[in-house]
C-alpha cells in the first residue's frame, strides 16, 4: 500500500511511521500491531525516534601505554585524560539531530547501527587509518 496525499501531508507535518500493512500512521509510543521488518513480518513494535549517531573520534595512543606499538583507538571518556593521547587522528563527529528515523524499535535500531557503521567507514576513509607517516602499518583497537 502506498501513502496517499493526505497521509504524506500528515507525515510531513507530524513525523510519524506509515505502516504499509494497515495504511495507518503511528507516532512515538504507539504500538504497531504488524509491520514489515527485514524480509518478513514482525508484531507489536513500539514506535521510537532515533537520531543519527555520531562518532567519538580516533586517537593515537602514546607508546608507553601500548607496549611500544603504534595503536589508534576510538576515543573513550574513561581514557586517562590527555595523558594517553599522542594525537587526535579524527575529531569527534556529533550526532545529527536533523537526520532521524521514527519506526518500530527493531527497525529504528537496525537503521541506527547501519548509520553508525557508515559514519565509521567514512572516518576510516578520510583519516587514512592504517598507515603512519613512515608508511608503517598500525591497527585500530576497539
Amino acid at each position: 500500500m502506498k501513502a496517499n496525499k493526505d497521509i504524506q501531508k500528515t507525515l510531513g507535518i507530524e513525523h510519524g511511521y506509515f505502516n504499509t500493512f494497515d495504511g495507518k500512521v503511528y507516532y512515538e509510543g504507539d504500538t504497531v500491531p504488524m509491520y514489515h521488518y527485514d524480509s518478513g513480518t514482525a508484531f507489536n513494535g513500539t514506535v521510537i525516534k532515533v537520531i543519527k549517531p555520531g562518532f567519538a573520534g580516533l586517537v593515537k595512543l602514546k607508546k608507553k601505554f601500548t607496549g611500544g606499538a603504534d595503536v589508534v583507538a576510538h576515543y573513550r571518556s574513561d581514557m586517562e585524560g590527555e595523558d594517553m593521547i599522542e594525537e587526535w587522528i579524527q575529531q569527534p563527529i556529533p550526532p545529527n539531530p536533523n537526520c532521524y528515523i521514527i519506526a518500530p524499535e527493531p527497525v529504528a535500531w537496525r537503521w541506527s547501527f547501519a548509520m553508525e557503521k557508515i559514519v565509521e567507514a567514512y572516518v576510516m576513509r578520510v583519516s587514512k587509518t592504517g598507515k603512519d607517516d613512515d608508511g608503517d602499518e598500525w591497527r585500530l583497537e576497539a
